[in-house]
């Protein structure tokens, strides 16, 4: 009997980096306290530029203090409005997003948008489709922060792959 031992010298099982951007790169969002609320919403584009679709199979904050990752969902672009403004929903900042708040305070196409959201583990992404990524955290503590958020994602083939936004997000007493 003969047994045959195969290695990969130099393999890399490491997840690579992702073709799916996500936007927000290099930007700061404070949100003030406002009335003891607790929870935030922080929203990034996101688009697969790659060539093969790829599920997402994980997502954290990334370097979080004080912060807890609540939700995080995929929301279609919504359609242009009339005058060709493109409104993502749900905006920058606030609490916890709810229906009646979406319905306050977004257009019929945003609402639409709002309605086909996802939670973004076990999503698919397609090459080239954007959405909206919205995240909601709660904070733990008078003020929160993170350097953003990170996606873990696997392609047809059983590639892991991560995406980084470095879109910064702090919730304070006061902004400066």
């Amino acid at each position: 009997m003969t047994l045959v031992l195969c290695l990969s010298v130099g393999g890399d099982s490491s997840p690579r980096i992702s073709d799916v951007r996500i936007g927000g790169v290099g930007s700061r969002l404070c949100q003030s306290d406002v009335n003891g609320e607790t929870f935030m919403t922080f929203s990034s584009g996101l688009e697969n530029e790659g060539g093969r679709t790829v599920r997402v199979t994980g997502a954290s904050l990334l370097n979080e203090e004080n912060f807890t990752l609540v939700e995080m969902l995929l929301v279609p672009v919504p359609e242009p409005e009339e005058n060709g403004d493109i409104l993502l929903v749900p905006y920058q900042g606030g609490g916890y997003p709810s229906d009646e708040m979406i319905a306050d305070t977004s257009s019929e196409n945003g609402q639409e948008a709002w309605a086909a959201r996802v939670p973004v583990v076990g999503a698919e992404i397609e090459p080239g489709v954007e959405w909206t990524l919205t995240t909601i955290a709660e904070r733990t503590a008078e003020s929160a922060s993170t350097d953003g958020v990170r996606l873990f994602s696997e392609d047809d083939r059983g590639r892991e792959y991560y995406s980084d936004s470095t879109l910064q997000v702090s919730m304070e007493p006061r902004c400066s």
